[in-house]
């Protein structure tokens, strides 16, 4: 074997290595995409790669029936060129599909609307697995022909395999952080047409006639991706627009598919951990800001404060700016008061936007709160944003806070302090990598960092069901379909705490007056809601019923929307206090009559333990849910 057969040898190895690592790339960028829309990773991601595993091995048995020719450097240039195309486009396709299958749901066409996303899922992740397994047998009927034996099929397996390996770790640890996932299609999918530039000059080149025609094949493609590339940032808002803003978007399919030009373009930092995203709300389409004002005093209080600002996490609400002190008043102090006392030294788990810590340094008989945060890129947003400062009030340079990097589990686990308050502020168990800190294991170390007769307390609205269900007459058994009561309740009992008290952010008793002045605004503002209402008679005689019908369901959809639930442990027997306690501290929404509609259900929450029920890391059960969803602010 002469130096020049063996050097092509070589580069066929590494042709392999980079092209496996292209090709996995594209896989999980189809995986993420549809786990970042829709939620649930274990499902897309098996899916994702049993489905490439399989097209992969479709392409191999294709190979040999569509390629019998001798011209394989020629086959493979092809397969590189429509690898490079649909894999550089998947993304695109799948973010478009996610935008038809919102507009569908919108327009009671769920069941259309899940057929075409599957469709079009299983399309991108067919058609780059079977060019993906087409690439293989090439490559190894190449080394095949260069070396004249059929001995040299394991090291382009071994190039294959390990390519797949650096391909896997270079998109979490490099590429993630960095870039977002359209531009990250473009880029390997330009290194993919790079490679077939290779394979058409220095191989193609001299056995093939009709080079000049696939120069200029390459060139039409390769521009595609350069402005497909140079356009990612404007076509990544135009999406995440319409995914956080879509029930601002009429439902006429000619309106609705339209960009949101008078919105801000989306704020996004990129850390190792996830994509924070800050979005804002132009105050022409914030119309529940008529009713905020009998629910809170903080816009008389502080004129200034940031209005209509929104945060989302990996694409997951968080806080909505108008209204966040529905969430941290409630979490906070409700347990403080059901405690009797103010606890000492307490420990947060999560809350790295700082308004947790903001509520709790109000306490002066506070001396010291301990934070626990994942994400240092939080941490600083929350030290140095002016949109969180604003919020916050700067609350982690109070002296009394201290701050630790690092994962709340982890801590947790390994924590030999005792507290005398634990809150978790955790993300929702979307998914089963966030479901081990709802777990038994998780709730016992918090149980464990007590000390004799400490709280803990976390929000889940996922135990909405459970509000509605003893206040509407439901005859039905506690929990209810749809609640992670059932589950909650055993898993928490399980790890040791005696006490497990649900409450809830509960406005019902401002009924009255919220669809009152529901009503006065579509009186007098509303045009083109008017126009509706002409069309269904003549005049008043058929304008005030509907209006105040409408006022009505506006007001009951408002009050259902700002429900929120949460759970309270506490550790050993003790009695509990139902009665408001005023600690003589600032607060904008929480009051007496509140307070007590917080336990409008009885308040007895002693239930036996339902082993089936029982969330744990060995056997999660977390999250509950279908494998997608439309997001709702």
């Amino acid at each position: 074997m002469n130096f020049e057969t063996r050097n092509k040898i070589i580069f066929t190895y590494f042709l392999a290595f980079v092209l496996a690592a292209c090709s996995i790339i594209y896989e999980l960028l189809i995986a993420q995409t549809f786990t970042s829309l829709t939620s649930n990773t274990v499902f897309w991601y098996s899916l994702t790669i049993g489905i490439y595993l399989g097209s992969m091995g479709c392409g191999a048995l294709l190979c040999e029936k569509l390629y019998k020719n001798k011209f394989t450097w020629l086959n493979l240039f092809k397969v590189e060129i429509y690898l490079s195309l649909f894999g550089g486009i998947a993304v695109l396709m799948v973010n478009y599909t996610h935008i038809i299958y919102i507009f569908l749901t919108m327009n009671d066409q769920f069941y259309l609307a899940v057929r075409l996303l599957f469709l079009i899922f299983f399309f991108v992740v067919v058609i780059v697995g079977i060019l993906t397994g087409l690439e293989l047998p090439l490559l190894i009927r190449l080394c095949n022909e260069l070396s004249g034996t059929k001995r040299v099929a394991n090291r382009v397996l071994c190039a294959d395999y390990t390519g797949s390996l650096a391909g896997g770790l270079i998109l979490p640890l490099v590429l993630f952080p960095s870039f977002d996932l359209l531009s990250i299609g473009c880029l390997v999918a330009l290194i993919n047409l790079s490679v077939a530039l290779f394979i058409l000059v220095y191989f193609v080149r001299k056995d093939c006639r009709d080079v000049f025609e696939k120069f200029v094949l390459f060139l039409i493609l390769y521009g595609l991706l350069v402005i497909l590339l140079a356009n990612s940032s404007r076509l990544q808002q135009y999406f995440i627009k319409k995914e956080y803003f879509y029930k601002y978007a009429e439902n006429d399919a000619g309106k609705f598919f339209k960009p949101f030009n008078d919105f801000e373009d989306i704020e996004r930092h990129s850390s190792v951990y996830q994509k924070i995203d800050i979005a804002k709300v132009p105050e022409k389409y914030n119309r529940e800001d008529i009713v905020w004002g009998l629910l809170s005093t903080k816009i008389t209080a502080d004129p200034n404060y940031p209005k209509g600002y929104m945060l989302f996490l990996n694409h997951e609400f968080q806080f909505h700016s108008d209204k966040e002190e529905f969430y941290h008043e409630y979490i906070t102090h409700i347990p403080i008061i059901l405690n009797g006392s103010v606890p000492h030294k307490v420990l947060v788990l999560g809350a790295g936007d700082g308004f947790l810590v903001r509520e709790l340094i109000k306490y002066s008989e506070i001396e010291s709160i301990t934070l626990v945060e994942l994400d240092k890129k939080m941490i600083d947003l929350a030290n140095n944003h002016p949109v969180f400062t604003s919020i916050n009030k700067n609350s982690f340079k109070d002296p009394r806070v201290h701050i630790e990097i690092i994962d709340a589990y982890y801590y947790i686990k390994n924590c030999k302090e005792k507290y005398d308050a634990i809150y978790l502020d955790l993300p929702v168990p979307e998914n089963y990598d966030l479901s081990k800190l709802y777990s038994r294991e998780f709730f016992f170390f918090v149980h464990r960092s007590l000390k004799d007769h400490g709280f803990a307390a976390f929000e889940t609205s996922r135990i909405k069901p459970l509000f509605y269900q003893k206040n509407d007459g439901y005859a039905g058994p506690e929990d209810g379909p749809g609640s992670y009561w059932d589950i909650y309740s055993s898993t928490i009992r399980t790890a040791g705490f005696n006490t497990v008290i649900p409450y809830f952010s509960n406005f019902n008793g401002k009924r009255k007056d919220i669809t009152r002045l529901i009503y006065e605004f579509l009186s007098q503002n509303d045009e083109e809601w008017k126009k509706d209402v002409d069309k269904w008679g003549d005049g008043k005689i058929a304008y005030e019923p509907i209006q105040q019908e409408v006022a009505a369901k506006a007001a009951d959809g408002y009050l259902e929307k700002n429900l929120d639930g949460f759970i309270m442990m506490i550790k050993g027997q003790r009695p509990v206090n139902y009665k408001y306690i005023d600690f003589g501290i600032p607060l904008y929404v929480l009051n007496k009559g509140l307070f007590n509609d917080a336990f409008i259900l009885n308040k007895r929450n002693e239930r036996e333990i339902d082993p089936k029920n029982i969330n744990s890391i060995m056997r999660p059960i977390l999250p509950r849910q279908f494998f997608f969803k439309i997001y709702n602010q």
